[in-house]
């Protein structure tokens, strides 16, 4: 009988002690739900629709820079402002 109970006591303890722990999000919560939005903040609603790796709301130019440096321009060189390199070759 002794040795019975010695024997119950590890297993109550092991199948008492064994939860089942789930994965934490990033917010640190056991099961929860939150998630790194594009920017990489948790629980964040940040959108980085040009895929340039820098939020849109941070971003300075939501697209790309034309061969004239204007955000989104028509990248047609000679609709360019008029530049020192531009000057120099007069």
């Amino acid at each position: 009988m002794k040795k019975t109970v010695l024997l119950i006591i590890p297993l109550l303890f092991l199948f008492v002690s064994c939860e089942d722990k789930q994965e934490k999000d990033c917010a640190g919560v056991e099961g929860g739900n939150a998630i790194y939005d594009e920017c990489g903040v948790c629980n964040g609603n940040g959108v980085d629709l040009d895929n340039d790796n820098v939020c849109d709301d941070e971003d300075d130019c939501v697209g790309s820079y034309d061969e004239c440096g204007v955000c989104n321009g028509n990248g047609i060189l000679s609709d360019c402002i008029v530049g020192t390199w531009m000057l120099d070759s007069l």
